[in-house]
């Protein structure tokens, strides 16, 4: 089983993914040479060094054509973790500042991480939000019963769904203690919830509900 977890950054997705690559058998993998400021695209060479083995890679990607074909040539499973967009980008905006700035969501750089966090909340927002909406928008189209929400997998530990709906066994717990994992505080993005959410407008047919 070859698990893509798509993810919206700052959704928890290191600390789902440490639960998958803990599971017996199973492995952590990189479908992309490079992170940094890199839109995180994975690659068919990649890929294929895991046929016919169980891993997990947990990567930014959006549901591109590309992407989607590499899905269905290497029959891989992939789970798409989503978040509250306002928590997200709260937490993002966390992140730029007491850890790294680069990102593929948006340019950021030391002007914005030494920003306030009111000032750094509304920058991120503003530069980040479109990568985040078209994230979000690319895999309800592709494949809309892929969405999960940290909210139930992460906060509310019902990591069931991915036995359930995925196929995905969980019988075992990391060793180590879980990576870059906040204790998933709600509301701080409220301040940028309505300017996000007027994004969402172009997308009338879509369902933006698990990122609300």
């Amino acid at each position: 089983m070859i698990v893509l977890l798509a993810c919206f950054p700052k959704s928890g997705s290191s600390y789902l993914s440490d639960q998958i690559a803990a599971q017996p058998d199973f492995e952590r993998a990189e479908f992309t040479p490079w992170y940094g400021r890199r839109e995180q695209e994975i690659e068919a060479d990649r890929i294929r060094h895991w046929i016919g083995r169980n891993c997990i890679a947990q990567h930014h990607v959006r549901a591109s054509g590309y992407t989607m074909q590499l899905v269905k040539d290497f029959e891989m499973t992939p789970v798409v973790l989503v978040r509250n967009i306002g928590d997200a980008l709260a937490s993002l905006a966390d992140h730029i500042a007491d850890e790294d700035p680069e990102t593929p969501v948006g340019y950021f750089d030391s002007y914005i991480a030494a920003m306030d966090w009111d000032e750094r909340l509304v920058t991120v927002a503003e530069l980040a939000a479109p990568w985040y909406i078209n994230f979000y928008v690319s895999w309800w189209r592709a494949m809309p019963n892929a969405i999960i929400r940290y909210e139930d997998v992460v906060l509310g530990s019902k990591t069931d769904i991915l036995t359930t709906k995925f196929g995905i066994p969980l019988e075992a717990k990391p060793e180590s203690e879980p990576r870059r994992f906040n204790k998933g505080i709600t509301g701080r993005g409220a301040p940028v919830m309505e300017d996000v959410s007027k994004l969402m407008r172009h997308y009338p047919d879509v369902d933006f509900g698990a990122i609300l």
